[in-house]
């Protein structure tokens, strides 16, 4: 069985973790903040490597749209919530946000707002369908006052190791 299809018990803040390590080089070199707030351990029932992914995509866009629009103090806020049914995960940037007529189709294949150098246009794409379809979460997108929010609300349910 392919150990990526696995789900087991999986600490978020641990994977968040393991995402920020790969971006550490790229972070460091555009003198992002990342601020964090990893009090408690947040525990759901997941495949770690494609939560990863998906934190990788969203991670990844916020530094190049900082890095882009010349962003003078760069900040990523991630942030972690639950309730009696979700965790709800928050990264939220200060690069402006997305323009709104791009809001609606950020997460459709082959749609991105960078160069075609820069990008396929499918990891958003990808991580909804991660998100939605193998975790059985929900991914959505919204403009705060400095810039854009990714919320992923997954649900807060320990399994018992069952395949």
């Amino acid at each position: 069985m392919n150990q990526d299809k696995i789900k087991t018990n999986t600490i978020i803040e641990d994977v968040i973790k393991d995402a920020l390590e790969v971006l550490k080089g790229k972070i460091q070199e555009n003198k992002i903040n990342v601020i964090v707030d990893f009090r408690t351990a947040h525990e759901c029932f997941s495949h770690p490597n494609e939560l990863q992914q998906v934190f990788l995509a969203i991670l990844n866009n916020a530094i190049d749209m900082l890095v882009a629009k010349e962003i003078t103090s760069p900040n990523i806020k991630i942030e972690i919530s639950k309730d009696k049914k979700n965790i709800t995960i928050n990264i939220s940037d200060n690069a402006g946000g997305i323009d709104e007529e791009c809001l609606d189709k950020i997460f459709e294949p082959y749609y991105s707002t960078k160069h075609k150098a820069q990008g396929t246009g499918l990891g958003l794409y990808i991580s909804k369908v991660i998100v939605e379809d193998s975790l059985g979460g929900k991914l959505s997108v919204k403009n705060n006052l400095s810039g854009a929010c990714f919320s992923i609300i997954l649900k807060f349910r320990l399994g018992d190791n069952k395949r």
